[in-house]
């Protein structure tokens, strides 16, 4: 039970362990599947963490506190972390992405985050709905020849 108790606060759910999953929000229920890895990687028994989406519906500062933990069992147990997410805020800058294409197309581009985000034009910043430096160096520009 101490172990079911430390991954349910390690994801925000300590309040929650009384109630029955089928009750839980969209969020609550990645964190409490996120919770459920957690713990195994307290045990030992787990190593790789794939996480679908498990951010998608969760808002900034729970989706925050959840990938500062994620980040520090990184560290701390040498815990490896495959991220599927549509959303930049929440891929770390210094991780490895892969870009896949539509319809199967494979991956059509990879690198570091952090630099993915600067290319001119990269299908990361497309596929995260990221607007590239560029066009928001462009507005500002226009806002300022407006005035």
């Amino acid at each position: 039970n101490e172990l079911i108790l430390e991954a349910a606060e390690l994801v925000g759910l300590e309040t929650q362990l009384e109630q029955e999953v089928r009750t839980l929000s969209g969020g609550e229920l990645a964190l409490c599947m996120l919770g459920r890895g957690l713990a195994g990687v307290l045990l030992g028994e787990i190593k790789v963490l794939i996480l679908d989406e498990t951010f998608a519906n969760l808002n900034g500062a729970k989706a925050q506190a959840v990938l500062a933990t994620l980040c520090r069992f990184v560290k701390e147990f040498q815990l490896a972390v495959i991220l599927v997410s549509h959303k930049d805020e929440f891929n770390p800058p210094d991780a490895k992405a892969y870009v896949f294409g539509p319809n199967g197309q494979g991956i059509v581009e990879m690198g570091q985050v952090s630099k993915l985000r600067k290319r001119w034009f990269s299908q990361y910043n497309i596929a995260t709905g990221r607007r590239p430096w560029y066009i928001t160096l462009l507005a500002r520009f226009l806002r300022k020849i407006k005035k």
